[in-house]
């Protein structure tokens, strides 16, 4: 019973890390998407 228990502990443990993961890569993936349109763009200009 403690062995369940435990079992259900870790895995909401490990489902609230790993939200909080999937938050943070999405928060990431938006700053390094904006900064490679804004490093494309800079990059762009001198070429014109």
């Amino acid at each position: 019973m403690l062995c369940v228990f435990f079992l259900c502990l870790c895995t909401r443990e490990s489902v609230e890390i790993m939200l909080q993961f999937q938050t943070l890569g999405v928060v990431s993936d938006s700053k390094m998407n904006l900064a490679s349109a804004l490093g494309r763009s800079f990059f762009e200009f001198p070429n014109t």
